[in-house]
């Protein structure tokens, strides 16, 4: 008998080690397929932006352990995420463009692989392992190769240049200031000021196709303000808003009017212009593609303003602009359209599950941690 309940001591003693180890807690992630477009999209990163005093560092009465720095910020070290509900298999890459420790909010972008539209896609955000003192991804590998600049514009806070990518195209001139952006922290620009990114070859257009996205909010209008100007005698993708239209652009050399869309102040956009061949598309929020047919091929080696007008003719952009994006293919109608459900404020296509405890999933078990807290997710307002 005495021998029996040994046994019976030891094998309790081993589950309960067993049930702490590893991370604490994990939060379901599911994405709405029916908001991703009609094709699927491989390597999308998917954006989840979380707040809840769980993503608080633990001397703030969180759940994150412990920290490291990654493109200069500070950012926990024991959150991963996994394709399966028992913390075991990291999805391909995730970056956390910002944190605050002391709020527990989070910026989170995601690359699990493909973006379904015919299945919801789901992945597991687990938390809470002192033993995790390393980043336990490679952020930059959350944005595939195509991006050649990604630019998030921090916190809010303190205002930052980097590129998130591994081209490593980061601004050498910011004279911006930090401001709330359509996704966390913006840029905030005077009409004077701006971000510049220096050349590079992973920026130059030639004859190849390309994407260039970015949210903005005009907030005074302007006489051909300058969202972004590549070039100084020449424009090698650039485009103007005079007073409340979109007016002109340049690329590869040549250059053009245009007569739409048109925008308002005080509202945010989300501005994308593709190119694939000689056609070009430009569109805000989604809506109808403004085309034209230019093939401009020239590439004259100049950097990129993203507010100013160094080329002339015009002035700097007045307002906030936010997650600026440079890309080498034209991006699809589906990648745009579910880029956009998942940033606009309104977003209702990613929704964070309760907070379950992590403890029996090897032994198949799902327990639901008695607190349940249900992050508050960005759009869905989500009670914590």
């Amino acid at each position: 008998m005495k021998k029996h309940c040994l046994l019976a001591a030891s094998f309790t003693l081993a589950l309960a080690s067993f049930a702490h180890a590893g991370y604490r807690y994990k939060y379901k992630v599911t994405v709405d397929h029916t908001q991703a477009g009609s094709s699927d999209s491989a390597n999308f990163p998917i954006l989840v932006s979380l707040s809840s005093s769980d993503f608080k560092t633990s001397a703030n009465g969180g759940s994150i352990q412990n920290t490291v720095t990654l493109n200069g910020q500070t950012v926990p070290a024991d959150l991963i995420v996994t394709t399966d509900s028992g913390c075991a298999t990291k999805v391909t890459a995730w970056e956390v463009a910002s944190y605050s420790a002391t709020g527990g909010t989070v910026e989170l972008w995601v690359n699990q692989g493909t973006l379904s539209h015919t299945a919801d896609t789901v992945f597991y955000i687990c938390i809470d392992n002192s033993a995790v003192t390393t980043y336990q991804s490679t952020a930059t590998s959350a944005w595939e190769t195509h991006f050649k600049l990604v630019l998030h514009a921090a916190n809010g806070a303190s205002l930052s240049g980097n590129d998130s990518t591994s081209n490593g195209n980061n601004a050498s001139s910011v004279t911006g200031t930090a401001s709330t952006g359509q996704i966390d922290g913006g840029a905030s620009l005077s009409g004077s000021q701006q971000l510049l990114i220096p050349n590079s070859s992973s920026l130059q257009v030639n004859t190849g196709d390309f994407t260039i996205s970015c949210w903005f909010k005009q907030t005074t209008t302007g006489s051909y303000a300058a969202l972004f100007d590549r070039g100084v005698t020449y424009r090698d993708y650039s485009i103007f808003i005079n007073g409340g239209t979109f007016a002109y652009y340049g690329v590869g050399g040549n250059a053009n009017v245009l007569s739409s869309p048109s925008v308002s102040t005080g509202t945010w956009y989300y501005f994308v212009w593709t190119r694939s061949g000689s056609s070009n598309r430009i569109s805000v929020n989604n809506g109808t593609a403004t085309t034209f047919t230019d093939s401009g091929s020239t590439d004259h080696g100049d950097g990129l303003s993203i507010g100013k007008n160094p080329s002339g003719g015009g002035s700097g952009f007045i307002g906030i602009e936010d997650e600026f994006r440079v890309a080498n293919t034209a991006r699809s109608a589906d990648w745009i359209t579910a880029e956009y459900n998942m940033e606009k404020s309104s977003q209702t296509m990613v929704s964070v599950g309760a907070r379950q405890s992590n403890s029996m999933t090897g032994h198949g078990g799902q327990i639901m941690d008695a607190s349940a807290r249900r992050p508050a997710v960005r759009g869905l307002h989500a009670a914590r």
